[in-house]
């Protein structure tokens, strides 16, 4: 393992904490000892001991607190998605998302016919399998009325979230080739609870 060109660093795990927003760190003794055993079998490259890591697990408006963080991963709406990534002062954003719903498409192929239109998550059982945590139908409907186009709202919102979280990666990475996708890359039907079109697309 130790002798592949695209290994850069060891990694303790993903998202491990001992306290609420706190990731686990080297005082932490499992975590010490997989850094133990890196150093005896490598000991040539750094050992992580999770992501994210520091003082703060997720991102936040706090100055002098983030080193690697992760989140968000919804849609916040206007200002405020652009305000949490815009006056962030982390080090590293490792993991972040924005929801977005699967192609009509993928979600022809994995629905029922009768379950082929936007609905709150909770109303629906194969939504809820395929998406479960990511339904934002009410905050959509919330956040912009009157009824919205959904394939504009999605569009929107997804290409946004990914858009700003680039800006963010081209700073920590000037003249690099990183391409950041969305956490969810359309791959599941709810991928944040919403359809891509409305009901006349669908049918």
């Amino acid at each position: 393992m130790k002798r592949r060109n695209s290994l850069a660093v060891y990694g303790g795990g993903n998202e491990l904490q001992d306290e609420p927003d706190k990731p686990t760190g080297l005082e932490n003794g499992n975590i010490r000892l997989l850094q133990e055993i890196v150093e005896q079998l490598d000991g040539t490259r750094f050992f992580y001991p999770a992501s994210a890591s520091g003082s703060r697990e997720f991102v936040t408006r706090d100055r002098g607190v983030s080193h690697d963080v992760h989140g968000n991963w919804k849609y916040l709406g206007d200002p405020a998605h652009y305000e949490l990534y815009g006056e962030s002062d982390n080090l590293f954003h490792s993991e972040f998302g924005t929801d977005g719903a699967a192609h009509v498409k993928s979600l022809k192929k994995i629905l029922p016919p009768e379950a082929l239109h936007p609905t709150p998550m909770r109303e629906n059982p194969d939504w809820q399998h395929h998406g479960e945590w990511w339904g934002t139908y009410d905050r959509d409907c919330g956040m912009i009325r009157p009824e919205p186009s959904w394939r504009r709202v999605w569009r929107r919102q997804g290409t946004t979230g990914i858009f700003w979280g680039k800006i963010i990666m081209s700073c920590c990475f000037p003249g690099s080739r990183l391409h950041c996708g969305s956490c969810c890359a359309g791959r599941r039907a709810y991928c944040s609870g919403n359809l891509e079109a409305g009901k006349q697309n669908l049918n």
